[in-house]
């Protein structure tokens, strides 16, 4: 099992072309090549079922600007690695990437999975994996292993670190978002134009990928 942010690993001219199209210009996917360092014979290994998270473009841009805030990284680390960092592009680009070579790869909505044990068990079963070894609880990090780790590891992970458990209340259908949006001028100040253009660019591809995400009730044995 491999786990990876896309951008990571994207080739440097695709990174550029994605940062150059969010000020206007055209992007240039690359279509069914791999725009990636990862060679094509792993990505497209024999059995590989590959796996393409999403989040709620609110939830995930303002995330993502917090932690490269608390990575020390000020004004969510720039404009450009802000793009980088935000972008749902590079999912869309994987997903042609993988369909092009008949794969079909599952999308998986964070929405789901902080709501749903069952949806847990249901993705479990769809990977030939034990629903029953599903991590659905688990204890918080102690004080002293948090300071054992990188800061900005610490920086990225510090709510899954110190969390027990999926948090439902997290997930954007639990969310009021007219009145978390009224906050965000206090807290993002004279980047609040960046970070709601960010969730603008990012949120057509959110609405594409969650018409196909995969849901509990496609697996006949998901319970």
């Amino acid at each position: 099992m491999a786990h990876d942010h896309p951008f990571s690993s994207a080739d440097p001219a695709v990174v550029l072309d994605l940062i150059h199209s969010a000020g206007g210009r055209a992007f240039h996917p690359p279509g069914d090549k791999n725009f990636t360092s990862i060679p094509a014979s792993l990505l497209l290994h024999e059995n590989t079922v590959p796996i393409l998270t999403i989040r709620d473009p609110r939830l995930a841009v303002t995330s993502a600007y917090r932690v490269l805030i608390d990575m020390g990284l000020p004004h969510g680390s720039g404009r450009p690695n802000f793009i980088i960092s935000t972008s749902l592009q590079w999912q869309r680009l994987l997903y042609d990437f993988f369909t092009s070579h008949g794969i079909t790869p599952l999308v998986v909505d964070a929405d789901d999975l902080m709501t749903s044990p069952r949806y847990a068990r249901a993705l479990c079963e769809k990977l030939d994996m034990d629903p029953k070894q599903a991590y659905l609880s688990w204890p918080a990090a102690t004080e002293e292993e948090k300071s054992a780790l990188h800061p900005m590891f610490l920086a990225s992970q510090r709510n899954l670190l110190e969390s027990e458990g999926p948090n439902s209340g997290r997930a954007a259908k639990n969310i009021d978002f007219e009145k978390v949006e009224q906050e965000w001028e206090d807290e993002f100040g004279e980047d609040l134009a960046m970070v709601k253009e960010m969730i603008a660019l990012a949120m057509p591809h959110y609405e594409w990928f969650q018409a196909k995400r995969f849901r509990a009730e496609q697996n006949d044995s998901g319970q």
